[in-house]
């Protein structure tokens, strides 16, 4: 039977609806809604199986890579309320949790962020000329002179452990990356409960680990990096550098390229103490290479690329330089013959198989200064 016109549905007889339980409204979930619960849901069990792990109650606020505590440069802090500054990268968190906070109906006020030298030695005074020294860090062990510890108010009133601020820091400081230490817990060795520590990169115990609402390494894309160093001596080459990717902590692989040879893969591990200096973010892990590479007598264009790795962005160009590679030294007067410049396993590579944007010019990153 075909389907009723337009107008033939007008002669049909109405059906009354069933009228709904009274005691039990009727609800209707969509199944997007529903997929977007579960998804919400899963993001928070990962979100707190992260913080439970970064949360140890061992661990702490980490050093700064390159600096020294209570000295840190006015670049890596950033004012949170008036005379009171943190490190940069625990300003979002903290800012997001203060804002939940307030919107649960709590106020909770930074009172004593950053303090440099001469105000740990100067909190340290005050409270030995109490009779209490131990509640003051000697100076330059503070994790406020990291600018990754501070004490909260509420309003203008202290924090104590019965406060409401209190009780909301311990049940949600942690999906933010913020903890209470143990030993600033009721009955420990130095009760206070107005001091939280930012342990969003991961703290003392899991560095670079990055969890929690509005903590995540700071930069994303390609590689960046540069070559520092390009010599050369009879039979190699020497190439030294730096390169990291900015989504993630681990080291990564640098190519190299002699003219159209290949140079073959070199892993940046090593040690390179400006480079955390300058990206205190990346500072967990090396970023440096420092290689030779064997190379007959020649003028060579010698490129590295750092390989994208993980997240967004592609291979880079960290630069090229051009060198000479000289004839070795030869006593007998004999003509020596070239050694090859590729890998003997490997052979010349096509200029096709470098890695992705390879160019003529090259886009070198400035080293760290």
């Amino acid at each position: 039977m075909p389907p009723a016109s337009p107008a033939d549905r007008t002669s049909l007889p109405r059906v009354a609806p069933t009228p709904p339980n009274p005691g039990r409204p009727r609800r209707r979930v969509s199944r997007r809604s529903t997929l977007v619960g579960l998804v919400a849901l899963v993001a928070l069990l990962a979100l707190v199986g992260a913080s439970c792990k970064q949360l140890n109650e061992d661990n702490r606020a980490g050093p700064i890579f390159g600096a020294s505590n209570g000295r840190l440069v006015s670049q890596w802090l950033t004012p949170a309320a008036p005379g009171c500054s943190v490190y940069w990268e625990a300003t979002v968190s903290m800012q997001k949790m203060l804002s939940a906070a307030a919107h649960a109906g709590i106020t909770i006020t930074p009172s004593s962020c950053y303090r440099d030298f001469a105000g740990q030695v100067a909190a340290r005074d005050s409270w030995c000329a109490r009779g209490q020294c131990h509640m003051a860090a000697v100076p330059g062990t503070s994790n406020h002179g990291w600018g990754k510890a501070v004490d909260f108010r509420e309003g203008r009133s202290p924090m104590t452990y019965d406060s409401p601020g209190y009780q909301w820091l311990l049940a949600n400081a942690g999906l933010y990356g913020w903890l209470h230490p143990k030993a600033m817990k009721a009955g420990g060795p130095v009760p206070e409960p107005w001091h939280w520590e930012w342990v969003g990169d991961g703290g003392r115990m899991f560095p670079g680990e990055y969890f929690g609402i509005g903590n995540a390494l700071p930069l994303s894309g390609s590689p960046i990096g540069n070559v520092d160093a390009v010599s050369a001596s009879p039979g190699q080459i020497r190439v030294a550098g730096w390169a990291l990717d900015p989504d993630q902590q681990d080291p990564i692989d640098v190519h190299v390229y002699i003219g159209p040879w290949w140079g073959g893969i070199h892993l940046a591990d090593e040690p390179r103490p400006d480079v955390g200096a300058a990206f205190p973010a990346y500072a967990s892990r090396p970023h440096g290479f420092d290689t030779t590479i064997p190379a007959s007598p020649g003028t060579y264009d010698v490129c590295a690329f750092g390989i994208n790795t993980s997240g967004p962005g592609a291979n880079a160009l960290l630069a090229c330089r051009t060198v000479t590679v000289p004839e070795p030294a030869n006593t007998t007067g004999e003509t020596s013959d070239p050694v090859p410049a590729a890998s003997p396993t490997t052979g010349p590579l096509p200029t096709t198989a470098a890695p992705e944007k390879r160019t003529s010019t090259p886009t070198s990153v400035a080293p760290p200064g």
